[in-house]
Protein backbone atom coordinates (compact mmCIF):
# COMPACT_ATOMS: atom_id res chain seq x y z
CA UNK A 1 0.00 0.00 0.00
CA UNK A 2 1.32 3.43 -0.89
CA UNK A 3 2.16 5.85 1.90
CA UNK A 4 -0.46 8.35 0.67
CA UNK A 5 -3.15 5.70 1.13
CA UNK A 6 -1.88 4.84 4.60
CA UNK A 7 -1.79 8.54 5.53
CA UNK A 8 -5.38 8.97 4.33
CA UNK A 9 -6.55 5.93 6.28
CA UNK A 10 -4.79 7.09 9.44
CA UNK A 11 -6.54 10.43 9.26
CA UNK A 12 -10.03 9.17 8.39
CA UNK A 13 -10.93 8.79 12.05
CA UNK A 14 -10.04 12.31 13.17
CA UNK A 15 -13.69 13.38 13.33
CA UNK A 16 -14.84 10.60 15.66
CA UNK A 17 -14.41 10.46 19.44
CA UNK A 18 -11.31 8.63 20.60
CA UNK A 19 -11.90 5.29 22.27
CA UNK A 20 -9.79 5.22 25.41
CA UNK A 21 -10.26 1.55 26.29
CA UNK A 22 -11.49 -1.40 24.26
CA UNK A 23 -12.32 -4.64 26.04
CA UNK A 24 -12.79 -7.77 23.95
CA UNK A 25 -14.72 -10.54 25.66
CA UNK A 26 -15.78 -13.55 23.64
CA UNK A 27 -15.59 -17.28 24.08
CA UNK A 28 -18.29 -18.61 26.39
CA UNK A 29 -20.61 -19.32 23.48
CA UNK A 30 -17.84 -20.00 20.96
CA UNK A 31 -16.67 -22.89 23.19
CA UNK A 32 -20.04 -24.63 22.92
CA UNK A 33 -19.45 -28.20 21.73
CA UNK A 34 -19.87 -29.01 18.04
CA UNK A 35 -22.50 -29.33 16.46
CA UNK A 36 -24.01 -26.51 18.53
CA UNK A 37 -24.66 -23.61 16.13
CA UNK A 38 -22.70 -21.27 18.42
CA UNK A 39 -19.54 -23.38 18.20
CA UNK A 40 -16.49 -21.71 16.69
CA UNK A 41 -13.39 -23.93 16.34
CA UNK A 42 -10.66 -22.86 18.77
CA UNK A 43 -8.16 -21.85 16.07
CA UNK A 44 -10.80 -19.79 14.27
CA UNK A 45 -11.79 -18.21 17.59
CA UNK A 46 -8.18 -17.12 18.21
CA UNK A 47 -7.91 -15.77 14.64
CA UNK A 48 -11.15 -13.82 15.12
CA UNK A 49 -9.81 -12.21 18.29
CA UNK A 50 -6.55 -11.33 16.56
CA UNK A 51 -8.51 -9.82 13.67
CA UNK A 52 -10.44 -7.58 16.09
CA UNK A 53 -7.20 -6.42 17.69
CA UNK A 54 -5.65 -5.73 14.29
CA UNK A 55 -8.65 -3.64 13.28
CA UNK A 56 -7.58 -1.18 15.97
CA UNK A 57 -3.80 -1.62 15.81
CA UNK A 58 -3.09 -1.80 12.07
CA UNK A 59 -2.28 1.52 10.37
CA UNK A 60 -3.94 0.21 7.20
CA UNK A 61 -7.26 -0.42 8.96
CA UNK A 62 -10.05 2.16 8.62
CA UNK A 63 -10.56 1.63 12.39
CA UNK A 64 -6.93 2.31 13.27
CA UNK A 65 -6.67 3.94 16.67
CA UNK A 66 -3.12 3.94 18.01
CA UNK A 67 -4.12 5.55 21.30
CA UNK A 68 -6.79 2.96 22.14
CA UNK A 69 -5.79 0.65 24.97
CA UNK A 70 -6.97 -2.96 24.73
CA UNK A 71 -7.81 -5.56 27.36
CA UNK A 72 -8.65 -9.11 26.36
CA UNK A 73 -11.00 -11.01 28.68
CA UNK A 74 -11.11 -14.80 28.91
CA UNK A 75 -14.40 -16.61 29.03
CA UNK A 76 -15.35 -17.75 32.52
CA UNK A 77 -15.28 -21.43 33.40
CA UNK A 78 -18.54 -23.30 33.02
CA UNK A 79 -20.22 -25.44 35.59
CA UNK A 80 -21.23 -28.49 33.59
CA UNK A 81 -23.21 -29.77 36.58
CA UNK A 82 -25.55 -26.81 36.14
CA UNK A 83 -25.21 -26.65 32.38
CA UNK A 84 -24.93 -30.07 30.73
CA UNK A 85 -24.71 -28.63 27.20
CA UNK A 86 -21.26 -27.16 27.90
CA UNK A 87 -17.84 -28.67 28.45
CA UNK A 88 -15.56 -27.51 31.26
CA UNK A 89 -12.29 -28.47 29.51
CA UNK A 90 -13.32 -26.91 26.20
CA UNK A 91 -13.98 -23.58 27.87
CA UNK A 92 -10.61 -23.82 29.62
CA UNK A 93 -8.98 -24.31 26.21
CA UNK A 94 -10.63 -21.14 24.85
CA UNK A 95 -9.44 -19.20 27.91
CA UNK A 96 -5.93 -20.49 27.21
CA UNK A 97 -6.23 -19.23 23.63
CA UNK A 98 -6.98 -15.73 24.92
CA UNK A 99 -3.98 -15.86 27.26
CA UNK A 100 -1.75 -17.08 24.42
CA UNK A 101 -2.89 -14.26 22.16
CA UNK A 102 -2.44 -11.67 24.89
CA UNK A 103 1.13 -12.84 25.42
CA UNK A 104 1.88 -12.93 21.69
CA UNK A 105 0.52 -9.42 21.10
CA UNK A 106 1.60 -7.89 24.44
CA UNK A 107 -1.98 -7.12 25.43
CA UNK A 108 -3.13 -7.41 29.06
CA UNK A 109 -5.58 -10.22 29.75
CA UNK A 110 -8.26 -10.27 32.43
CA UNK A 111 -8.13 -13.99 33.16
CA UNK A 112 -11.68 -14.47 34.40
CA UNK A 113 -11.40 -18.23 33.94
CA UNK A 114 -8.44 -18.57 36.33
CA UNK A 115 -9.77 -16.05 38.85
CA UNK A 116 -13.14 -17.80 39.20
CA UNK A 117 -11.57 -21.25 39.18
CA UNK A 118 -9.19 -20.28 41.97
CA UNK A 119 -11.91 -18.46 43.95
CA UNK A 120 -14.11 -21.58 43.74
CA UNK A 121 -11.36 -23.64 45.39
CA UNK A 122 -10.86 -25.40 42.05
CA UNK A 123 -14.19 -27.17 42.54
CA UNK A 124 -16.44 -27.08 39.50
CA UNK A 125 -19.64 -27.34 41.56
CA UNK A 126 -18.56 -24.33 43.63
CA UNK A 127 -18.57 -22.18 40.48
CA UNK A 128 -22.30 -21.70 41.08
CA UNK A 129 -21.19 -18.89 43.40
CA UNK A 130 -20.33 -16.91 40.23
CA UNK A 131 -22.65 -18.39 37.60
CA UNK A 132 -26.39 -17.92 37.48
CA UNK A 133 -27.04 -21.02 35.36
CA UNK A 134 -23.61 -22.61 34.93
CA UNK A 135 -22.73 -20.28 32.04
CA UNK A 136 -23.94 -16.73 32.63
CA UNK A 137 -22.43 -14.59 35.35
CA UNK A 138 -24.33 -13.44 38.39
CA UNK A 139 -23.48 -10.38 40.51
CA UNK A 140 -20.49 -12.10 42.15
CA UNK A 141 -19.19 -13.16 38.73
CA UNK A 142 -19.41 -9.64 37.33
CA UNK A 143 -17.63 -8.36 40.42
CA UNK A 144 -14.69 -10.64 39.58
CA UNK A 145 -14.59 -9.26 36.04
CA UNK A 146 -14.79 -5.66 37.24
CA UNK A 147 -12.01 -6.15 39.77
CA UNK A 148 -9.72 -7.77 37.19
CA UNK A 149 -10.29 -4.97 34.69
CA UNK A 150 -9.71 -2.27 37.30
CA UNK A 151 -6.48 -3.97 38.43
CA UNK A 152 -5.21 -4.01 34.83
CA UNK A 153 -6.13 -0.35 34.36
CA UNK A 154 -4.36 0.55 37.59
CA UNK A 155 -1.21 -1.37 36.64
CA UNK A 156 -1.01 -1.05 32.85
CA UNK A 157 -3.07 2.03 31.98
CA UNK A 158 -2.95 4.25 35.09
CA UNK A 159 -3.50 7.39 33.02
CA UNK A 160 -7.13 6.34 32.42
CA UNK A 161 -7.88 5.17 35.95
CA UNK A 162 -11.07 6.87 37.15
CA UNK A 163 -9.17 8.64 39.95
CA UNK A 164 -7.04 10.41 37.33
CA UNK A 165 -9.69 11.37 34.78
CA UNK A 166 -10.81 14.92 34.31
CA UNK A 167 -14.43 15.70 35.20
CA UNK A 168 -16.45 16.26 32.04
CA UNK A 169 -19.80 17.14 33.61
CA UNK A 170 -20.42 19.32 36.66
CA UNK A 171 -20.20 17.17 39.79
CA UNK A 172 -23.65 18.25 40.99
CA UNK A 173 -26.78 18.82 38.95
CA UNK A 174 -27.47 21.98 40.97
CA UNK A 175 -24.41 23.59 39.37
CA UNK A 176 -25.92 23.40 35.90
CA UNK A 177 -27.20 26.77 34.73
CA UNK A 178 -30.73 26.72 33.37
CA UNK A 179 -31.90 29.44 31.02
Amino acid sequence: MRSAQIFAMQHQQLHVPKVQLLTIWFGANDAAPFPNRQHVPRDQYRENLEHLVNMVRSPTSPYYSPSTRIILITPPPVNSHQRQDRNFDATKSYAEAVNELGTALAIPVADVWAAMWDASGRDERALEKFLHDGLHLNEAGYEVVYNLIMKIIEEKYPEIHYDRLETVFPPYWANVEVE
